[in-house]
């Protein structure tokens, strides 16, 4: 049986969506950078509230685990970052972007992360 996430279905990048780096004005990319957290990158979702809907994501994967079921997603490298940030590190603490994971799976490559055990 599959189940989806809705909550994890996308990312927004705003009108920066789709776009290449270059092309996005380097005053806008400096502007993302200073308010890591916070900053809406091309008016879109900011990464704190992408991690609180990964981080609620993440808790139910976990009770899931504990039941006993398997658990997989089929997301982007940003919520691969997103789960790598949560469980190595406390979310309040990530105030800029050197501080943010660099490694991420690439196009069409998988990773495996162990889940911790739900706490009550």
């Amino acid at each position: 049986m599959f189940k989806t996430a809705p909550e994890l279905v996308e990312f927004d990048f705003g009108c920066w969506e789709g776009r290449a780096w270059e092309d996005i004005p380097r005053t806008d990319i400096d502007a993302w950078t200073a308010q890591f957290a916070n900053y809406r990158p091309g008016g879109g979702d900011n990464l704190a509230a992408m991690l609180a809907r990964v981080s609620n994501a993440l808790s139910a994967a976990q009770q899931e685990c504990a039941d006993g079921s398997d658990v997989l997603w089929i997301t982007h490298a940003g919520v691969a970052r997103c789960v790598q940030w949560l469980l190595q590190a406390a979310p309040e603490q990530i105030r800029r972007a050197d501080q943010w994971p660099r490694s991420a799976p690439g196009y069409g490559e998988w990773v495996c992360f162990a889940l911790p055990q739900a706490t009550a």
